[in-house]
């Protein structure tokens, strides 16, 4: 608890700390700088332990209670029956204290109601337990009072719901991860390589623009294939900057999803993966609002798929927040979507098809052309080198396949329970929600789409909304009538 408060404050002044490195007139006192500093750690250090002795938790019989803070007391109660999920969180400093960090899910907030930073990896475990006999004990008592059953009955059935067994539905291997991290999105990897070379070249290049000018200049003028040689330079450049970026993105995801496990925990699935930040999150078919499965051409070849979960929450569920499930073979695709939507088998031949029109094409082939216009005209009036212009014109044959490519992709469909919706460009993703799981529905028309007979869709969830544009009006009106229909017709519950 002190080590995780002490790099929290020294994330907050990295700055103040890094001041006699970069400021002269400072480091004249860097003796008082550091003796403060140190002052500072000790103030810490009896702050936290002062907290960590105020700080105490316990169960009574229908509620879990929790006592913290130093100058503004705060007293936490939850009652059993609201504990939606216990998640257990490792990162690399707990890993190294070898404690881990329990949160407690309550419906209706955004976050963690409850964060413990510090316990032991077998407390831990041992309090989740407790928690989830107790939060079942409880369910299984007020579904017993409502039924007429005699007291051996009633025992047998309390005693058959505190049962607390694991089994181990999905492992990913190294070798499966490996694959999983060559499939990856390289661009996460080449923007963390791109910062850095532009780090670089700000850093340096004040220091040697005297020279390379100077050497530019001979090399000129002395030179025939100096120009030759360069565009060679950087095409090995640009090759070797790719590759760079495909290395940093598996090492990434080989670390984000190091040992990756689904285990089954009675009614309930348990998710946990991650090398130096591990990550455990419960995963409940009543929670879950959309099922993403992302696939692209190389995932294809290696022949699996990555599936990411959103869960209900008071906020939208950002892409950090998504639990994800990677390296899914077809079997597995169809295993876990068949847990996680209560029973219900993936069959594509059961979906009616709304695709995005090709209206959608023009506009952004538009925008395009003019973009186009607008650049020819700067290098024009640049008067730029002949390369600049093979370089704009390659990239906006490229933009304009990626055009084409996302209004192929893009579409609504439906079955009688599940709403799927088709997107990407190069990759495809296809996600999955139901029903009687939406909350609200709003259907848009710009002043384009209207002369079209067009409109736009979008579907709000208790995790985040989801968008299609450019589909038939008359088409989406129907579609609206009919989810509605389905809304405020359906019994089934959730949360």
């Amino acid at each position: 608890m002190f080590f995780a408060d002490l790099i929290k404050r020294i994330k907050q002044n990295i700055y103040l700390i890094a001041l006699p490195f970069v400021s002269e007139s400072v480091r004249d006192y860097i003796l008082y700088f550091y003796l403060g500093l140190i002052a500072l750690v000790v103030l810490q250090f009896i702050y936290t332990y002062v907290l960590f002795r105020k700080y105490t938790f316990y169960i009574s019989d229908d509620a879990f209670h929790l006592h913290k803070g130093l100058f503004k007391r705060r007293e936490i109660e939850i009652p059993f029956d609201r504990i939606q999920n216990i998640n257990l969180q490792q990162n690399f400093l707990q890993q190294i204290l070898s404690v881990v960090g329990l949160d407690i899910e309550t419906a209706g907030e955004s976050k963690a109601e409850v964060q413990i930073r510090a316990l032991r990896k077998e407390d831990a475990e041992e309090l989740k337990r407790l928690l989830l006999v107790r939060k079942h004990e409880k369910l299984s008592e007020d579904d017993l009072d409502d039924q007429f059953v005699s007291q051996d009955e009633r025992k047998d059935k309390l005693n058959n719901n505190l049962k607390y067994n694991e089994t181990v539905v999905f492992q990913l291997g190294f070798f499966e991860l490996l694959k999983v991290g060559l499939s990856s999105n390289i661009l996460k990897g080449l923007s963390l390589v791109l910062a850095f070379i532009a780090y670089a070249f700000n850093t340096f290049s004040d220091f040697h623009k005297q020279n390379y000018d100077e050497f530019l200049t001979e090399q000129i003028t002395t030179n025939n294939h100096y120009f030759t040689g360069q565009l060679l330079l950087v095409f090995l450049a640009v090759f070797a900057f790719i590759a760079i970026g495909f290395i940093v993105t598996a090492i990434f995801t080989i670390l984000k999803y190091f040992n990756l496990r689904v285990i089954e925990l009675d009614q309930d699935y348990e998710v946990e993966y991650g090398l130096f930040n591990r990550f455990k999150k419960v995963l409940k078919s009543s929670k879950v609002q959309t099922l993403e499965f992302r696939t692209n051409p190389v995932r294809k070849l290696f022949g699996f798929e990555n599936a990411f979960v959103s869960q209900a929450s008071a906020e939208e569920t950002s892409e950090k927040n998504k639990i994800g499930l990677v390296g899914l073979p077809a079997d597995y695709v169809k295993l876990f979507f068949k847990i996680l939507f209560n029973g219900r088998v993936l069959n594509e031949q059961s979906f009616i098809k709304l695709k995005c029109q090709l209206f959608r094409l023009r506009v952004d082939l538009s925008r395009l052309f003019f973009t186009m216009i607008a650049l020819i005209l700067l290098f024009i009036w640049y008067q730029s080198s002949i390369y600049s212009f093979i370089i704009l014109l390659f990239l906006s044959v490229l933009l304009a396949v990626f055009s084409y490519l996302r209004v192929k992709k893009s579409y609504v469909s439906f079955s009688d329970d599940i709403l799927k919706i088709g997107s990407g460009i190069i990759g495809t993703r296809t996600t999955y929600l139901e029903i009687y799981k939406i909350q609200s529905i709003r259907v848009s028309q710009s002043v384009f789409q209207k002369r079209r007979g067009l409109s736009s869709l979008t579907i709000y969830t208790a995790s985040g909304s989801l968008k299609v544009k450019y589909l038939d009006a008359k088409n989406i009106q129907k579609l609206t009538n009919y989810l509605m229909f389905k809304i405020e017709s359906s019994k089934q519950e959730w949360i």
